[in-house]
């Protein structure tokens, strides 16, 4: 994304001089790479072409050039010199709006892939002169020398509007500037991006525990703490079966769905599992749910790493002196999948009245 963005100003001044002899018009413009490496001594090809009517309008007039930078990546040419098969001294200078095209093939072929408009914001009036169809002299005008120093932002004019000392319009841009504008704006597109995901890193809201094997941008991340000491599978006064009975990764919020779909008559005063998740909140994050046999098991098996990012963000530790973490795997009406904290991790059956540790999941 970086390249494609600076690809797309390339070309970050020029200036455009008329004058009276010859017919032309002098362009100068900088060209560096989308790396930020300005092209020094290096053979161009350039193709001109000047616009009437908008920087979208109709051609007319096209040339080409091969020119070289110079030790600072500059170019100079003069429209109306190059090779073309237009006729420049036919271009009605007096009738409407004028844009400059520049494309450039820093290779020096005419493949261009760098391309820039500017308008023309007088016209070249030198060259308007010599064919403005009348010799009939006008009013003579205010006196020009040093009447005229800019003509909008970013625009400069100098000289003195003589033979000797031509008006010259310039206009500038701050590189360093840019630049800065530049990198912000590279820096909030990176915040946009999918970053691969690293187990056991801090992000939104919790700790990496999974990655998916197959888009390291998406996984599973855990809570930083337990948010309750001990709770219960089911606390809604009777045992009632959710059919909640999926153990692989994946499949922990659908079988918290499951579990939240016959929560009538809950206990309030000691909710399950399942609630308990649904309800937890850290970092603005809502969207937790309670895992499944397999998803607890793999937190457990990363349990260092997750306890070490944990602790640093204030949080507690997987066991905090439990034997057993919930998981929403069903195992009937009355029993429901607990995993052991300590190696080998063995899953057993638990009462769902009993009382035991969980930690919420949800997934990115």
């Amino acid at each position: 994304m970086k390249n494609l963005i600076l690809a797309s100003v390339l070309l970050f001044s020029s200036y455009i001089g008329f004058s009276q002899a010859p017919e032309s018009l002098s362009y100068q413009a900088v060209i560096h790479t989308s790396a930020k490496v300005v092209l020094t001594n290096t053979l161009v090809g350039t193709r001109i072409s000047v616009l009437k009517g908008g920087s979208n309008g109709n051609v007319v007039y096209t040339e080409t050039h091969a020119v070289s930078t110079n030790e600072n990546g500059l170019i100079s040419l003069a429209i109306g010199t190059g090779a073309s098969t237009d006729d420049f001294t036919a271009i009605e200078w007096d009738n409407g709006v004028f844009f400059v095209k520049c494309e450039t093939d820093p290779n020096g072929a005419a493949n261009y892939s760098i391309i820039t408009n500017t308008q023309l914001l007088s016209v070249p009036y030198a060259l308007y002169a010599k064919t403005s169809g009348s010799s009939t002299p006008g009013p003579k005008g205010d006196d020009g020398v040093g009447g005229v120093s800019t003509a909008g932002t970013g625009i400069n004019v100098t000289g003195d509007g003589t033979v000797a000392v031509p008006y010259v319009i310039s206009t500038s841009v701050d590189l360093a500037a840019l630049v800065a504008r530049l990198d912000s704006l590279e820096d909030r597109l990176e915040v946009l991006e999918p970053k691969p995901a690293v187990v056991g890193e801090y992000r939104d809201g919790g700790v990496v525990f999974w990655v998916d094997p197959t888009d390291n941008t998406h996984g599973l991340i855990c809570a930083i703490e337990n948010p309750d000491v001990y709770v219960r599978y089911r606390s809604d006064g009777g045992y009632v079966e959710s059919f909640a009975t999926d153990s692989a990764i994946g499949t922990g919020k659908a079988n918290s769905d499951k579990m939240l779909a016959i929560v009538n008559g809950q206990n309030a005063s000691r909710p399950g599992a399942a609630v308990v998740a649904d309800e937890y909140e850290h970092d603005g994050f809502t969207d937790w749910y309670l895992p499944s046999a397999l998803e607890v098991l793999e937190m457990l098996n990363n349990k260092t790493i997750i306890n070490t990012t944990s602790l640093a963000q204030g949080g507690t530790s997987l066991t905090g002196g439990a034997n057993y973490l919930w998981s929403s795997t069903e195992y009937t009406q009355y029993r429901s999948a607990l995993l052991y904290v300590h190696s080998p991790y063995n899953r057993v059956s638990g009462d769902k009245y009993a009382g035991n540790r969980m930690r919420p999941i949800r997934s990115f």
